[in-house]
């Protein structure tokens, strides 16, 4: 059952940090926490740290350009750049998936409106020569992002099919001039309807060695799903996952 927990907390939780407002979540680093991993469900919690605040004039107008530790912008020309945190999870080879907030708390802020993105701008563009525009976000009356977390398409990492799931811990309402910050996510990664797009054709039933390093980093899961494996050198020998 999906709990949403709301509550709007006032402005002392901001504290001036070089020039930027500081507000913390949890802490100073995000946290996230693989709280399950099988076949039939992958169970994910995010504790966001905190974000900072900078204010900026636009035309006149405060506005608000907010950076989370550890996360990257959203770049989506004319809407409000915000945080965003990815982490990618190991799915089983030939099933469809789909994800599901289990749980949410969050807490409400008042806010300036959020700077919006200038793009995806290639390196021998000047960023400060490329004008800032506003898009239908900025006259909607709903949150921008209008979901917490959301699926990419999956793909192949050579022994291995995943997707990546990017969390919003800051979403933004242009028209009320509020932000919905996450203090606690937990989301699931679980089976679901319809034919699986891009399934893994497994020949065997070992990874290689070589692509452990490589596998431990971008898979949060992986720790999990390893053991179900053996693991093979180049040269075809057996090792011990530990």
């Amino acid at each position: 059952m999906k709990r949403l927990l709301v509550a709007t907390f006032a402005i002392c939780l901001f504290s001036t940090l070089a020039g930027a407002e500081w507000v913390k979540i949890n802490g100073p680093a995000t946290k996230v926490t693989v709280l399950e991993s099988g076949p039939e469900r992958t169970l994910l919690e995010v504790l966001p740290g905190g974000f900072t605040i900078e204010r900026v004039d636009i035309a006149g107008n405060k506005h608000a350009v907010i950076d989370m530790p550890g996360a990257a912008p959203l770049l989506e020309t004319g809407s409000p750049s915000l945080p965003f945190l990815a982490s990618s999870v190991i799915i089983p080879d030939r099933q469809n998936v789909e994800l599901r907030v289990v749980e949410a708390e969050t807490f409400t802020l008042a806010a300036d409106p959020v700077v919006p993105s200038k793009g995806n701008l290639y390196r021998n563009v000047d960023p400060a020569k490329v004008p800032y525009s506003f898009g239908p976000a900025y006259a909607n009356d709903v949150l921008f992002p209008e979901s917490q977390a959301k699926l990419s398409d999956p793909f192949i990492m050579r022994d291995f099919r995943g997707v990546t799931v990017r969390f919003y811990p800051v979403r933004h309402n242009p028209v009320k001039g509020t932000l919905e910050v996450v203090k606690r996510l937990v989301v699931e990664i679980v089976p679901a309807k319809g034919v699986a797009a891009n399934p893994f054709n497994r020949s065997k039933g070992s990874i290689n060695r070589e692509f452990l390093p490589i596998y431990q980093n971008l898979f949060v899961n992986f720790s999990a799903q390893a053991v179900r494996y053996d693991t093979l050198s180049e040269a075809g020998l057996k090792m011990l996952i530990i």
